[in-house]
């Protein structure tokens, strides 16, 4: 067996071969160690011996991936006039791949140490806080000691390899009259087959929650999304984790970005029942409904109107630039006089906080009144359709409700989410099919000016339609690269955060002014 695996490693692209074995050899060994460390929790049922079937696959599948760049930097290096430099380089690539794969495991074996799991989305978090990270995992461990452990282990696994004679097959293998690129040509076809399968299922998945026209990035983006949750699922939560791979759970982690909230959280043994009890106030009747219905019943004191709804919200704006909560470094700026008269002369919510600091975060709290939850944003997460939003509510009392956002909604999966909670989608591709070219645009999208005089166009079909309307206006100009129509505001602000916050104002100021002479204007919020 290891005379015909030297055979096949005493090629030109015998490393690749060589580092996919070697990977897998890791992987095995990694899930052997893990299952002696929790031989008093896996079930040893036939669950257990499962998981090695399902490890290995998704091993195998890793391998292929990890083995993809290797084959091409032999390609690309097969044509070296020296024979030494090529050997010297494809060898260095092949310590440093593998020094990568130790190093790799010995972080799962800490993680696993701690929460007894493989990579999920806690190590997808801390890359969000890195140096915090960093500096606690300088503290707690002997770093020094653990890197010459690793470069150890590589030097003693290439050793092993020597013993063997699969290293010197590899190193001394005469070069081959065939096409150096054969071999990462046909490793990749099939990634590009996963691909095309990824947009198939995105695209039925798409064409039927949104019932309108997506772009290839947002079927494939979706399909990728389902094909990330494949994972293997046992009774034993010791069992599915051996059946994992670790480079495979972290990057479905990081596509998915959830955490299995039940696993790691206490919950209320009756929680619908106590939030029942805690949302009836004076004068509602609860009305008992299955499963999570809270639905309850508010008799209005008033005469209920149908009020023109459009919700503003600026991209990146911080209350230290607001004139009116009176920071000091931007106090005496003037930035935003349109915004500090609205403050003055509207009800003011002088104790709102942000929810997080990415504009889904903002996102998901204005349209479904939630606070922050662990994870992702509900606008990224799978299953963000058919919610009960501002704009589905409003829907179902015959409003126009529609999205409108100067940029591409695809990014941070905005135009799947608003599409499928009762808003129609208004944004520069959309506005590009109708023939609508925006007056000024970068690189993020149309200026806020633009996007109003979208937004203004809205209302005036809504209102000769005789409905009632509600926009929620995301803008674009509050971020980089700063740059806005000429002549707007001062000019020694341009390319500037604070220029931004400027241009911003203005806009605003300039879309209420041109708002106060359309007949709806009076009915709307």
């Amino acid at each position: 067996m290891i005379e015909r695996l030297r055979e096949k490693i005493a090629t030109r692209q015998g490393g690749t071969l060589l580092l996919a074995l070697t990977y897998l050899g890791l992987c095995t060994l990694l899930r052997v160690g893990l299952l002696i460390a929790s031989a008093g929790s896996v079930s040893w049922h036939l669950a257990t011996f499962g998981a090695f079937f399902t490890g290995f696959f998704f091993d195998v599948l890793m391998a292929w991936w990890l083995a993809i760049p290797y084959a091409f930097l032999t390609a690309f290096f097969a044509k070296v006039p020296s024979t030494g430099w090529r050997r010297m380089i494809l060898a260095s690539g092949w310590f440093f791949g593998v020094w990568l794969f130790v190093f790799w495991k010995m972080s799962e074996i800490l993680f696993w140490h701690e929460f007894n799991v493989r990579f999920n989305f806690i190590a997808v978090d801390y890359l969000v806080y890195t140096v915090e990270v960093v500096k606690n995992i300088i503290e707690s461990y002997s770093m020094p000691l653990i890197l010459v452990g690793i470069t150890a282990v590589v030097v003693s696994i290439v050793f092993a390899l020597n013993r063997l004679r699969l290293w010197q097959a590899w190193a001394r293998a005469d070069d081959e009259q065939s096409s150096p690129w054969v071999t990462p040509v046909l490793l990749t076809l099939p990634f590009f087959g996963l691909l095309v399968v990824a947009y198939g299922v995105g695209r039925s998945e798409q064409k039927a929650m949104m019932g309108r026209h997506t772009s290839i990035a947002e079927r494939l983006t979706a399909g990728l999304r389902h094909m990330g949750d494949i994972q293997p699922g046992w009774e034993n939560s010791y069992d599915t984790e051996l059946g994992k791979n670790g480079e495979y759970a972290f990057l479905a982690a990081f596509w998915a970005n959830e955490l299995e909230w039940t696993r790691f959280y206490p919950s209320l043994e009756n929680p619908v029942q106590s939030l029942r009890q805690q949302l009836v106030t004076q004068g509602e009747v609860a009305l008992s409904g299955p499963g999570t219905d809270i639905t309850r019943k508010v008799t209005a004191k008033g005469v209920p109107r149908k009020l023109n709804v459009i919700q503003i919200t600026v991209e990146s704006l911080s209350a230290e630039y607001l004139g009116c909560y009176g920071h000091e470094r931007y106090k005496s700026a003037g930035l935003t006089p349109n915004l500090d008269r609205i403050a003055r002369e509207s009800l003011w919510f002088r104790n709102c906080y942000a929810s997080g600091t990415r504009t889904v975060r903002g996102m998901e709290a204005l349209t479904l009144s939630i606070p922050p939850i662990p994870g992702q944003s509900v606008l990224r997460r799978k299953g963000c359709e058919n919610l009960c939003t501002l704009g589905s509510v409003l829907a179902a009392h015959g409003y126009d409700t529609s999205f409108i956002y100067g940029g591409d909604g695809f990014f941070d999966n905005m135009n799947y989410f608003f599409g499928t909670n009762g808003y129609r989608v208004v944004d520069q591709p959309v506005k590009a099919q109708q023939g609508v070219k925006p007056v000024f645009a970068n690189a993020w999208g149309a200026s806020d000016e633009d996007a109003y005089a979208w937004s203004m166009a809205e209302a005036d079909r809504a209102f000769a339609e005789g409905k009632p309307f509600h926009q929620f206006i995301m803008t674009t100009s509050n971020h980089r690269p700063f740059t806005w129509p000429a002549g707007k505001i001062d000019e020694k602000l341009n390319g500037k955060a604070a220029g931004g916050v400027a241009y911003s104002d203005y806009a605003i100021g300039a879309f209420l002014e041109a708002a106060r002479s359309k007949p709806w204007f009076k009915d709307t919020i």
